[in-house]
């Protein structure tokens, strides 16, 4: 059976866009890992200078430009919120199991 998946929306140009993690995306915790080997990188696409990352209002880091921010696995629902030097923001919700 082969299951058609929708391509993701394009960021208008000059738009701040979260390009990791994909929005609705589901992350499993192995618990055979230790968890500092448990990270998402955060990346967003047309960032300009720094960029502050929060995950579900709380600031997690900045990177800078496109680069991106190691941020440790957390069970829950999480929106992640990303905002640029020029205040432009984008956000984005994911799971962890």
């Amino acid at each position: 059976m082969t299951v058609a998946i929708a391509p993701q929306r394009r960021a208008a140009a000059g738009a701040l866009a979260i390009h990791h993690p994909p929005a609705g995306a589901t992350y499993l915790i192995d618990p055979t890992l230790r968890p500092d080997f448990q990270a998402l990188p955060l990346r967003a696409r047309g960032a300009t200078g720094r960029v502050e990352w929060f995950v579900n209002d709380t600031p997690v880091g900045v990177s800078l430009g496109e680069a991106p921010l190691a941020w440790p696995l957390a069970r829950g629902s999480h929106t992640i919120q990303a905002r640029d030097t020029n205040g432009r923001s984008a956000s984005t919700r994911i799971i962890v199991k």
